[in-house]
């Protein structure tokens, strides 16, 4: 009986190994398009940062204004 408990053994543990590989694809797939989505989210941000510095260059009031 040891015999027939062997293949379905390995054939679970095949299984399992191919889950897993899928598993860790489709995470880094999905942490680097949460990573690219921060990049461009911090890119909208700096933008956002410059056109208001740029529009504030007149004053130079724009820094003593922020508390520290």
């Amino acid at each position: 009986m040891k015999g027939c408990n062997r293949p379905i053994l390995l054939k679970k543990s095949a299984m399992v190994s191919t889950v897993e590989k899928y598993a860790l694809e489709i995470e880094i797939f999905t942490l680097s398009r949460g990573f690219r989505g921060q990049i461009s989210r911090s890119r909208a941000q700096k933008r956002r940062f410059q056109r208001s510095v740029s529009g504030q260059s007149g004053r130079t009031d724009f820094f003593n204004r922020i508390d520290p």
